[in-house]
């Protein structure tokens, strides 16, 4: 369990975050809100690069500074010693940790496509999948990811998404990753935690969340998803536009329209126009 304990972050005289409360149950969570509202700034707190300005951040009761190496973390963007080839770059993390380099790390290699040239000739993306090679090798209990899509290809999105299903069956109590909507909102979400005006103004499940967003917008929703509420008996009216239709907002209707549009491929990140 991660508990997020009234957390407060100032940087000089600006105040990113104020009492940001919230407890993460093992899982997937997802961290969202808009750019600059201090999602980052949480995760950097999380695991131990920044100290809040006051409260705590505690993982299975422990600060989360004193994590060792059942941690995987990728920061944004990673860093790396430019000098070194990627294999080299993995193999100095796995000696730091005092293990030996076996096939294993090899084939995480190749199966994440890293090139194997001097990381200085790297690009953006390139650097990305090596990063999370790093943050990973280990098959850490807690994984924490963020903006871990930046700078992937189709390709390299869809095996992130793999990777991490894979981690949370074999090893990971916890994966946490700052989502953005061109990624996708896939059915292994299991909490989301939106972050507005310098706070936590939400904590839920993958449902709650799409429910809370539906209620938001008034119940308006592109008139697209007006054959999927209608197979599921949910109930809407035509909307002023002939491009939206509106839902009523009563707690069951939104809650069946939820779930019913989620299973379609709704994404609530995505504002719908």
């Amino acid at each position: 369990m991660i508990e997020i304990l009234h957390v407060d972050k100032r940087v000089r005289t600006s105040w990113i975050l104020r009492n940001a409360h919230a407890t993460l149950a093992p899982g997937l969570t997802v961290v969202v809100g808009a750019n600059g509202s201090g999602k980052s700034t949480l995760l950097q707190c999380r695991v131990g690069q920044w100290r809040p300005t006051r409260g705590e951040i505690r993982v299975n009761g422990k600060p989360a500074n004193r994590l060792g190496y059942e941690a995987g973390v990728l920061l944004d963007p990673p860093g790396f010693y430019e000098h070194l080839t990627a294999k080299e770059m993995l193999a100095y993390y796995v000696r730091l940790c005092g293990r030996k380099w076996s096939a294993r790390h090899e084939e995480l290699l190749h199966r994440f496509g890293v090139p194997q040239g001097r990381i200085r000739g790297f690009s953006r993306g390139q650097r990305q999948k090596l990063g999370i090679l790093c943050s990973a090798w280990h098959e850490p209990e807690i994984w924490v990811l963020d903006e871990p899509f930046t700078g992937l290809d189709g390709y390299s999105i869809e095996l992130l998404w793999t990777e991490i299903a894979r981690a949370l069956k074999t090893h990971a109590q916890h994966v946490v990753m700052v989502l953005h909507a061109p990624y996708g909102f896939p059915a292994m979400i299991h909490q989301v935690v939106r972050i507005a005006n310098q706070t936590i103004d939400f904590v839920g499940t993958r449902q709650a969340f799409a429910r809370q967003v539906l209620a938001e917008r008034g119940g308006q929703i592109s008139s697209m998803w007006a054959d999927v509420l209608s197979r599921h008996h949910v109930p809407f009216t035509k909307g002023e536009s002939p491009t939206h239709i509106l839902l009523d907002l009563s707690p069951d209707v939104l809650t069946r329209a939820a779930a019913c549009l989620l299973e379609s491929g709704f994404n609530p990140l995505i504002e719908e126009r």
